[in-house]
């Protein structure tokens, strides 16, 4: 009875330990699914950067050593107006 508690166990805990999929390259490196838009903060300036992965969002923010980054899943660039 405790050989079998403990297979259940060692499953159970191997299935809930099991990272998320990711989607794959042809190369067979994993990448981020959805693309979006990257704010970066500076001191008093934001910067916005279409199209990236969080993954490159971060990185950018890493390299350009921003305060603080941002990144809204599917989403381009705000314009920062109504135009009127």
């Amino acid at each position: 009875m405790s050989m079998r508690w403990l297979a259940v166990a060692a499953l159970t805990l191997a299935i809930v330990e099991e990272p998320a999929p990711m989607l794959s390259t042809a190369d067979g490196s994993r990448a981020d699914p959805f693309q979006g838009a990257c704010y970066l903060r500076f001191a008093d300036t934001i910067e916005c950067i279409g199209e990236t992965t969080e993954s490159e969002c971060r990185e950018r923010c890493d390299y350009l050593l921003c305060d603080v980054y941002d990144w809204l899943e599917r989403r381009p660039c705000w314009n920062w107006g109504y135009g009127g």
